[in-house]
């Protein structure tokens, strides 16, 4: 069964209005770029960045984080060779308040031949070294690195971790919501490969071009905490029911009085009214 990409939430993200926007970096320089070094004896830092006019969404030049798919030996013995480290495309500022702002978006552009799945990850780095509940790390550098001992902790619990996944070979907008990322003292956004290694008929070598970074403000983000639901939306089990069987959704504050619902095979309409429960067929 194949779902319309127009029913993802994904697509239902990509069509949301921004009320504001404000400009980050528009990567024609290197201005306040750099790539990650990790300085510790153990580094597992990769990659370097630069200036490419060979892909750009907009202007005339993008920001090139380019890798090797391996490491000489793994990040962590329990991982047995997966990942090795990572690669960073790191855009600095200076503890910079960006509670108003509740949605990050750019344009990426993977270049990694013969790979069927292309992901990559969107870090909001924030100092929180003041913050008391913090209790469970500590850094001489509000910049945690990848691999360190608290870096699961900074990574998921005290910052901000997003995973993306995208289509190879052609320009993709990402857009991460984060009103729920502590950010009134960001120091960095990160844009990071993970060296995953590949299988025969892949690249060994990839490259990412970045484009166009911007904060956005939109009007209502997704719901992401508590097990209620979003206000004028409906929650149901999306792999089905049986025939005969009750299928159930639920929603809140909706503004429409009835409701329609229709057999996907048929296209025609089964229900249309008031009532809250009903058996089809």
């Amino acid at each position: 069964m194949t779902d319309p990409p127009e029913n993802s939430l994904a697509y239902e993200v990509s069509q949301k209005p921004a009320v504001e926007s404000k400009l980050l970096s528009d990567m024609e320089s290197l201005e306040n770029w750099e790539s990650w070094v990790d300085q510790s004896a153990s580094s597992r830092s990769y990659g370097t960045i630069s200036l490419s006019n060979d892909k750009f969404h907009k202007g005339r030049a993008s920001v090139l984080l380019t890798s090797p798919t391996k490491g000489e030996q793994p990040n962590f013995a329990a991982s047995r060779g997966r990942p090795w480290g990572s690669a960073s495309a790191i855009y600095r500022v200076d503890n910079e308040d960006w509670s108003e702002w509740n949605r990050i978006t750019l344009w990426v552009y993977p270049d990694l031949p013969g790979f069927r799945s292309v992901s990559f990850n969107i870090v909001l780095h924030n100092d929180t070294r003041a913050d008391t509940t913090v209790t469970l790390v500590q850094w001489d550098d509000a910049f945690v690195p990848y691999d360190s001992p608290n870096g699961y902790l900074y990574y998921n619990i005290h910052s901000g971790l997003n995973y993306q996944l995208l289509e190879n070979r052609k320009w993709d907008k990402v857009y991460w919501e984060i009103p729920h990322v502590v950010r009134d003292k960001v120091v960095a956004i990160e844009l990071r490969y993970r060296l995953q290694g590949n299988q025969r008929g892949m690249t060994d070598t990839v490259k990412y071009y970045f484009d166009e970074i911007f904060l956005d403000k939109v009007g209502q983000p997704e719901h992401y905490e508590g097990w209620n639901v979003a206000p004028g939306h409906i929650a149901h089990n999306h792999t089905g029911f049986a025939t005969g069987f009750p299928k159930t959704a639920l929603s809140s504050d909706l503004s429409a009085s009835s409701f329609t619902l229709i057999d996907v095979n048929t296209k025609t309409s089964i229900k249309n009214n008031k009532e809250n429960n009903f058996t089809y067929p």
